[in-house]
């Protein structure tokens, strides 16, 4: 005869301790101040062992979306969000990365394009920003599964004479001029199926209908504009 079939109790037992074995893992990273930031099931991964009832141990990995937690920060304080399909129905809508360098485009970009997404980095001023930051949030909720976002400020600094050559933040806001010119605001958009094109908008019903657009295209395959963003 083949072994006895599992009871339900039997499941239920085998399906709480690996739980709480994802939970002890949370509970050492948190007491480090770290939060993990994409927990998902691909994140977990199964070791044989004999030290466990079950015959294996579940760790707690992929570290690629963790930020360490500073004084009078909480895991709200944190910019980045997890997998979409994973991310509970009753979290508030992240707030959007600000972006201060080049380097930080790249890597967000980097890290959309790993996940499959693309990326939509706002530029607009810090006036703009106070009014339609919450739209943007409610725009990008729309797009949940398909997009990761971030946001760059444009100051009188950024703008000054020979700004681009000293300081970081305005060589990033010189390289998402359009043609050439600053439009604010604006959205430029990349990733996804075409990682080397982008799309564009100015005003903020064109960007809502980039954003739509863009989704659109990439679920379907469709290649986007082709001019280069860092021209």
């Amino acid at each position: 005869m083949g072994p006895r079939p599992m009871s339900n109790l039997d499941a239920a037992l085998r399906y709480t301790e690996a739980a709480l074995m994802i939970a002890r893992g949370l509970q050492h990273i948190h007491a480090k101040n770290i939060v993990h930031g994409d927990l998902n099931p691909n994140n977990v991964l199964l070791v044989r062992t004999h030290e466990t009832p079950l015959g294996f141990c579940l760790k707690v990995a992929d570290f690629g979306l963790s930020v360490r937690v500073g004084e009078g920060q909480s895991h709200l304080s944190n910019l980045f969000q997890g997998s979409p399909y994973y991310v509970a129905p009753v979290a508030p809508i992240p707030a959007i990365r600000t972006l201060g360098s080049i380097h930080e485009w790249q890597q967000l970009h980097a890290l959309a394009t790993s996940k499959g997404l693309m990326l939509a980095v706002f530029i607009m001023s810090e006036a703009a920003n106070r009014v339609h930051g919450p739209k943007l949030r409610a725009m990008m909720a729309q797009h949940r599964g398909s997009m990761d976002c971030a946001i760059v400020i444009v100051t009188a600094g950024d703008l000054a004479a020979g700004a681009a050559s000293l300081n970081p933040h305005a060589q990033l806001v010189h390289r998402l001029k359009h043609d050439g010119r600053l439009v604010l605001p604006s959205v430029a958009i990349t990733g996804g199926r075409d990682c080397g094109r982008y799309m564009r908008a100015a005003g903020m019903d064109d960007i809502r209908q980039a954003l739509a657009d863009a989704a659109h295209r990439n679920a379907h395959g469709v290649r986007t504009a082709s001019v280069p963003l860092m021209a």
